[in-house]
This record gives C-alpha cells, sequence and structure tokens, in this order.
C-alpha cells in the first residue's frame, strides 16, 4: 500500500512539474515576441525590461556592446529593424534559466547599410 501511495504521489508531482516547465516555456516563448516587436518599434521601455543588465556581446569587427549602447543604437535609428521573425524555436528551462534556441530572419539597416540577417 505504501508503494502504491508512493507511486501516485511520484506521478502527479512529476505531473504538476511538467505542466509548470509548459507554462513557463509559453511565459518565455511570449518574452521572445514581445523583444522582437520591441526591436523593430525601436521601444526603449519595453526593451530595458527585456534586455539584461549585464548584456554584451562583441562583433566580429572587434567591437564589444552592453545593454545601453544595444538599446540607444535602437532607439537613436543607429540600427533599425524592419522585419524580425524567428523559426524553429526550442526552449529548455532547468530552475530558475531558460534556453532559448531559434533562427532570427530580419531585415536591417545598420548605419544607413540595409542587411538581410540569417542568424541561428
Amino acid at each position: 500500500m505504501k508503494k502504491f501511495f508512493a507511486v501516485i504521489t511520484f506521478s502527479v508531482a512529476f505531473i504538476l512539474n511538467l505542466s509548470s516547465q509548459e507554462k513557463a516555456k509559453e511565459d518565455i516563448a511570449q518574452l521572445v515576441a514581445q523583444f522582437n516587436v520591441a526591436m523593430v518599434d525601436a521601444n526603449g521601455p519595453v526593451l530595458e525590461k527585456l534586455v539584461a543588465d549585464e548584456l554584451s556581446y562583441g562583433h566580429s569587427g572587434g567591437q564589444i556592446d552592453n545593454k545601453s549602447r544595444f538599446i540607444d543604437d535602437l532607439v537613436k535609428g543607429v540600427v533599425d529593424f524592419s522585419t524580425a521573425n524567428v523559426s524553429d524555436q526550442t526552449i529548455e528551462v532547468t530552475g530558475n534559466n531558460a534556453v532559448v534556441r531559434h533562427v532570427l530572419k530580419a531585415s536591417v539597416t545598420n548605419k544607413g547599410i540595409k542587411a538581410e540577417l540569417n542568424l541561428g
């Protein structure tokens, strides 16, 4: 009888955990969509909320950018996304962390030069 209740308890906990992970994945997918819209709209306040303060990334030319520069370049029109679409998105949630992978296809103008991005 104890084994039966242990199996039932484990099964319920497992199902609840899967359910909460699916909800977390849905929430994260919505945040990714909001982020893409905010990039296209150059919406500084929304980007401020969605972008981590610790953002740091490098360009192929060696320039290192951070959150402030990323948002400023969008808001000031230095970088102008006219489209930003994702496909093949996967989301893995572990504790308070998530890894989102997707293909980003975007039309962008960077310092007056138009380009099509296809980033995985």
